[in-house]
């Protein structure tokens, strides 16, 4: 399993370089990589499901706010719902002990968030979308 992982990973991490630098990345590396991280032993569900209080920074520096919406569709599994500005982001995200990583989709583009759980339930991470070249930084915090 681990030299399978790896593989994986190193794959995902391939395309999604190559994301960044404007490249699609493909629907099989992320799937395998999010699959690779439902996987790994650990608590399922380190987060609880429902609203969350969005904060973030995007690339360029400037602030942003809204809500996500967190419900489990599996163990491990979920379904979340970003209202940032217009229109609603879906995606799905998957657990494992304190880290959460969520893939969706922006304006055709791909993209990724991976946050670590905090002890008191906020949730800290970074994301990027295909074709940006940057990464930008969020807040969970549970309302």
């Amino acid at each position: 399993m681990i030299r399978r992982s790896a593989a994986l990973f190193r794959a995902f991490r391939g395309a999604f370089r190559g994301a960044c630098r404007g490249a699609a990345v493909p629907a099989a590396a992320l799937g395998a990589f999010l699959g690779v991280l439902a996987g790994l032993p650990g608590q399922a569900e380190a987060q609880r499901a429902g609203r969350y209080e969005v904060t973030g920074t995007n690339p360029d520096g400037s602030a942003y706010g809204g809500v996500l919406v967190m419900q489990p569709t599996g163990t491990g599994a979920w379904r979340v719902v970003w209202q940032v500005g217009g229109e609603p982001i879906e995606g799905i995200g998957l657990s494992n002990g304190s880290s959460f990583a969520a893939a969706y989709q922006v304006e055709g583009r791909a993209g990724l968030v991976l946050y670590q759980v905090q002890g008191n339930g906020i949730l800290t991470g970074q994301w990027s979308i295909s074709g940006l070249g940057a990464i930008g930084t969020e807040t969970l915090t549970p309302r």
